[in-house]
Order: C-alpha cells, then sequence, then structure tokens
C-alpha cells in the first residue's frame, strides 16, 4: 500500500501534472494511514502479523525481478536491432524470396529492425511482400482518440513495401478484438501507401503547372493496388517467443534472478498471441534466446 501511495505521487505529479504542494498533501494524509497500519502491523508480528508484512514482500520481489528482466529484455533488443538498410544489404547475401501476402510483426522495438527478425530470415530467407512492424504503446493519457491511435511511416524506399506503425493507446482505452485492429490498421496502410507514397513516385517527375492538376484527378497507385491484392492473399501475424537468460560471466545472483526467478514469471504468464487476441492459426512464432 504504501508503494501504491509513492506511485500515486508520481502520477499526481507528471500524468495529472498537479502541483507539487497537492501531491505532498495527498502523500502526508494516506501515508499517514498506512504508516499506522504497518506500526500495528509491526507490533502483532509475533503473535502473526508478520504474515502481511511477508505477503508484501513477496509481491515486492515479484514486481522488482519482472521490472529488472524486463528492462535487461528492452536493453538487448535496443542493442541488438538492426537498421532497414542493413536488412535489405543482409537479404541480398541470402536471396530473400518475397511470398504472397501481408505480415504484421510484433515487437517492442520502436525504431529499426527487432532482433527476431533477423534471426528468422536468417533460417528461413523469405518474407512477405507487405512488411507492417507494429509497437504497442500505452500513452499517460486516460483515452487516445481514435485518429491519432495509429502512426505509420514508411522504413524504406517503396519499391521495397515496409512499413512502421505505431499504435497509441490510453491507460483507458479497450484494445479491442484483433478483426477490428486488422481492419483499422489496414485502413491507415493505405491510407498512407495512397498518399505519401505518390508524393514520392510521380509528383518529382510532373512539371509544377500541373501538379494541381494531377492531384485532383489521379485515384488509384501501384503501391496502393498491390496492397490491396496482398490485403485479399491473407494476413499473418509474428510474434516472438523469446527465452531471456543470463549471460555467463554473469554473477550467480543475476542468474538466479533471471533464469529462475524472471524466467519462471514469464512461463506462467499468457503468451502475446492468446494476449492480443490472435487466432493461433495466423501466427507464427520465432523462438529465439536473449543472453543479457
Amino acid at each position: 500500500m504504501f508503494v501504491t501511495t509513492c506511485l500515486m505521487f508520481l502520477v499526481i505529479t507528471i500524468v495529472w501534472k498537479r502541483t507539487i504542494f497537492f501531491a505532498f498533501l495527498f502523500f502526508i494524509v494516506f501515508g499517514s494511514l498506512e504508516f499506522l497500519y504497518f506500526s500495528a502491523c509491526v507490533t502483532k508480528v509475533p503473535h502473526g502479523g508478520w504474515i502481511a508484512l511477508a505477503f508484501s514482500l513477496i509481491m515486492l520481489s515479484i514486481m522488482a525481478i519482472w521490472h529488472y528482466g524486463t528492462s535487461r529484455k528492452l536493453l538487448y533488443e535496443a542493442q541488438n536491432k538492426l537498421q532497414v538498410d542493413d536488412l535489405l544489404c543482409f537479404g541480398k547475401s541470402l536471396s530473400l524470396v518475397r511470398i504472397p501476402g501481408i505480415c504484421v510483426v510484433y515487437s517492442t522495438t520502436a525504431d529499426g529492425i527487432p532482433p527476431m527478425f533477423s534471426h528468422f530470415i536468417t533460417n528461413i530467407p523469405a518474407f512477405h511482400r507487405i512488411l507492417i512492424f507494429v509497437s504497442l504503446q500505452t500513452v499517460a493519457t486516460p483515452k487516445v482518440p481514435p485518429d491519432e491511435q495509429f502512426m505509420v511511416d514508411r522504413l524504406s524506399a517503396s519499391e521495397h513495401r515496409i512499413f512502421r506503425c505505431i499504435a497509441r493507446y490510453g491507460y483507458k482505452d479497450a484494445r479491442g478484438d484483433v478483426y477490428r485492429f486488422e481492419e483499422r490498421l489496414f485502413a491507415k496502410v493505405a491510407e498512407f501507401a495512397l498518399q505519401d507514397g505518390w508524393k514520392e513516385s510521380v509528383l518529382d517527375r510532373i512539371s509544377e503547372p500541373r501538379r494541381e492538376d494531377v492531384t485532383k484527378g489521379m485515384r488509384e497507385r501501384e503501391e496502393f493496388g498491390e496492397l490491396i491484392e496482398q490485403g485479399e492473399a491473407g494476413m499473418t501475424y509474428m510474434i516472438g517467443n523469446v527465452q531471456i537468460v543470463a549471460h555467463e560471466m554473469s554473477s550467480f545472483w543475476k542468474k538466479m534472478v533471471i533464469n529462475h526467478g524472471y524466467g519462471f514469471l514469464r512461463r506462467n504468464c499468457r503468451q502475446p498471441a492468446a494476449e492480443l487476441g490472435i487466432p493461433p492459426s495466423s501466427v507464427i512464432q520465432v523462438g529465439m534466446v536473449y543472453r543479457v
């Protein structure tokens, strides 16, 4: 409870943007009540009051282990991510094959290529003709307007058909079902391809006086048409199924925390595909070991 009060102090000052005086007043009122509860537990330790303290210590340990393991995982992904140019150069040596369809790659990497995807193409040198890297982010606002939830960008030239989408949710937003998410994602990428891609490939080739007339009269583009065609071929989801392992040179306590503590928590959590509501028949899980 005392930890929750400390976190509320940060929420009031950072998220709600209230004054420190208001946050300190909240801390004094509720902190005093929790201090009375804590002192009552201390006086009752010989008579069984230690159970509540032990339970609090266990919960604190679980949260600390999860936070430490997750931070190590994100650090590994940030240090081992690839840039798109490196991926394309790497793909030429592997003779990559583009297969029909759209592949949505879920990752926590907001920029660059996640290491699990490079691991995938190293073993299977093929991926779909339309590639969309999706990152789900929770922002410090209650709700995000629907027209601002998806931020789409292009990771390479238009002929490569590689996109990046950051899906932003507020902490009160409902994720919804995967079919609704798929429709909105496809619509946003198609809209981006119709607008941005056309400007890159057409506007630079025509004279200045005709640009406005051509902009109004143009309705179809090659990239947009291919996106529709590949969408009809089917959509596949790729998710990393990683195992976090401490490095051999790590200390004994780090191995205990990462290999046993954090590993136990990950094995007993819901799988990412189940959490996102993705049908099992449409999922490609890429197994990889992170040595942190």
